[in-house]
């Protein structure tokens, strides 16, 4: 409930979490609850500032394409422990949340730093630098785990933006062509 909520949840942890998952569940699940109150729970919008907030210093990287893992107290990213690469579905499919967090609190910081994150032609591997913003050239190419939703968010962009931004309905288009 709202009251939980504004009592309960507090992102001042420290506390590593992955970049997408708390953009798509957590962010997400705030700005959705925001807006299916009729924007009546300004503390749901308040909450989901604080987490974008936090989760800007994910995309403090040479290239713009953020950590894939980012401390919620220090908002320090990182990449996985596991691999010096960030997963492609997970860095780029982060603009709907990011987007109407701007569009919510009026601030284009969010769509900004997460629009950098978006425009590469055809089929991409599934790896790509946070330093270099460079696809891992030996990756695999394919449209399941760690690749699907880049595809799924070019077409779910275009229509975000009222269909204005074309060249998302194009990348979408030729990536669906091979």
């Amino acid at each position: 409930s709202v009251a939980w909520i504004k009592n309960n949840l507090d992102f001042n942890i420290s506390k590593d979490v992955n970049l997408f998952e708390t953009t798509i569940r957590i962010l997400g699940g705030l700005l959705s609850a925001y807006h299916l109150t009729d924007k009546t729970h300004s503390v749901l919008l308040d909450k989901a500032k604080d987490l974008g907030d936090r989760l800007l210093g994910g995309f403090q990287t040479p290239s713009g394409i953020p950590y894939s893992d980012i401390n919620l107290r220090t908002a320090k990213g990182h990449v996985p422990r596991w691999s010096p690469d960030s997963s492609t579905s997970e860095v780029t499919t982060l603009q709907l949340e990011f987007r109407d967090l701007s569009r919510c609190t009026g601030s284009p910081t969010y769509e900004e730093k997460a629009f950098h994150a978006k425009k590469w032609h055809g089929l991409v591997p599934i790896f790509i630098n946070v330093q270099t913003g460079e696809f891992q050239k030996s990756s695999t190419i394919t449209l399941g785990a760690r690749g699907d939703s880049y595809y799924e968010y070019l077409l779910k962009q275009w229509i975000q933006t009222g269909k204005t931004h074309d060249f998302l309905k194009a990348d979408y288009m030729e990536a669906i062509d091979g």
